[in-house]
């Protein structure tokens, strides 16, 4: 995943929309895989120099971030931000990837732990009786 610092000076071009959509994408395949929830995302991958994104593309883009971040989040949004998308919207967009390939980070962690046939903390087992019938 990539990820980039916006200033205000800064201007969204073909390459961030390119790799804010492909961000979405590799969430989305990576969500399916450890979660087992296949999100139906609309993303657009034919951005080229000649694309002007509209308001609304923007705001497409904007709900799937949050649709993306609700699968591990349930209260994670990013504010409508009506007609106005400036840098302080687009570093939104940038944290909130941050923030899902953290926590997916950290579930692999979490998954990756030794858990069958251990216990900690002093906890006792369970071992569940024989049957007899």
């Amino acid at each position: 995943m990539e990820y980039k610092t916006f200033r205000a000076t800064d201007r969204y071009n073909v390459d961030d929309l390119l790799r804010v959509e492909r961000n979405c994408q590799i969430l989305r395949d990576r969500i399916a895989a450890l979660l087992g929830v296949n999100l139906q995302l609309d993303i657009r991958t034919d951005w080229d120099l000649t694309s002007l994104p509209t308001i609304s593309q923007m705001d497409r883009i904007r709900r799937n971030i949050e649709q993306l971040a609700r699968t591990m989040h349930d209260a994670y949004t990013i504010p409508d931000f009506g007609d106005y998308f400036d840098y302080t919207i687009a570093n939104q967009f940038e944290r909130a990837f941050e923030f899902m390939d953290q926590y997916l980070a950290d579930l692999i962690a979490i998954i990756n732990q030794p858990l069958a046939g251990q216990y900690f903390a002093n906890e006792p087992l369970f071992l569940p009786a024989e049957r007899r019938d």
